[in-house]
């Protein structure tokens, strides 16, 4: 576990630009920061002695500035000008992608559609092809993996659905996948057949499980 919170210091660090020399200081914080071994990794990893003042209370200290921040016209005026000019941006935490089969090698492989670290609310929308040889149905999949990954066994699939009743064709024609993911961690993935008009519908909420509509 320690490894692992290394290596997603080092990661932040990447997508700040930053090195560990460019920090004036770290802070602790979360309860799990009063393990001694975890501050000893810190210093160990940065070369900078963590400071730790109430690592338990500034996670909801954290989370009050984060709502005062996103709902400032509830404030009152001593609480604007605490909160001042401050700003937050939520990112996707994951990266979030399809399988799909390779025609070339017949390997199924995943494809990113939103990466991790993206704003949020974003949208993005992929492109895919249906064969001639693939029947009246296809089936998805929303994948979710830490890291970008083109192989099926290092994702995690969060979402799966059957777009069926497709006309039967005989040249290739057009699947578009298309995922929105919005500021309350909630996924929409939409999926359209483009030749039929067909769609498959699934809004996926891990604190819910996933729902999804039938194909209409």
């Amino acid at each position: 576990l320690i490894t692992q919170a290394e290596l997603a210091v080092d990661t932040a660090l990447d997508n700040a630009k930053l090195e560990a020399k460019d920090l004036a200081g770290v802070f602790l914080a979360g309860g799990s920061t009063l393990v001694p071994a975890v501050a000893q990794s810190v210093e160990r990893h940065l070369g900078i002695k963590p400071i730790s003042r109430d690592p338990v209370g500034s996670v909801a200290l954290g989370a009050c500035m984060y709502a005062a921040i996103r709902n400032k016209a509830k404030l009152s005026g001593a609480q604007t000008v605490a909160v001042g000019a401050k700003k937050v941006q939520d990112v996707t935490p994951h990266f979030f992608g399809t399988t799909y089969r390779e025609r070339r090698s017949g390997k199924v492989l995943v494809e990113t559609i939103i990466p991790k670290d993206r704003p949020l609310p974003c949208t993005e929308t992929k492109s895919f092809s249906r064969g001639r040889h693939q029947g009246q149905s296809i089936v998805v999949s929303v994948t979710q993996a830490a890291e970008e990954q083109s192989d099926p066994d290092f994702v995690q699939i969060i979402w799966e659905g059957e777009l069926q009743g497709l006309p039967l064709v005989t040249e290739d024609t057009e699947i578009k996948v298309t995922y929105s993911y919005d500021t309350n961690g909630i996924m929409q993935c939409k999926v359209i057949d483009v030749l039929s008009g067909l769609s498959l519908d699934a809004q996926i909420d891990k604190a819910k499980g996933a729902e999804s509509d039938k194909p209409k």
